[in-house]
């Protein structure tokens, strides 16, 4: 059985400290499904561009396998970081939720 989306729940803060063990449990999570992986950013306080690079890693992966990372309710601090780095439509980012 394959699953097409799932979504991983990300809160806290990203940062060097997080960042390594983002990249282990997004794609350990991956390997369960064969679609987009969802990641709900709503708890997400802090990104660093520790926590992006991880995101991108991730993100890179799924891109070699014709998938996608889609972040949704992403928090202001972080938006504007991935804003500022002008990488929303990079990283998914989904306007709607």
């Amino acid at each position: 059985m394959s699953i097409d989306n799932i979504t991983y729940r990300l809160g806290g803060e990203v940062d060097l400290a997080a960042a390594p063990r983002l990249v282990e449990d997004l794609q350990g999570f991956a390997s369960r499904t064969t679609g987009t992986v969802v990641v709900d950013c709503a708890e997400l306080s802090f990104l660093d561009s520790s926590g992006v690079d991880a995101l991108l890693r991730v993100d890179r992966l799924l891109r070699s396998e014709r998938r996608r990372l889609c972040l949704v309710h992403l928090q202001d601090t972080p938006r504007r970081v991935v804003e500022i780095l002008g990488l929303r439509e990079t990283l998914g980012v989904d306007e709607s939720g």
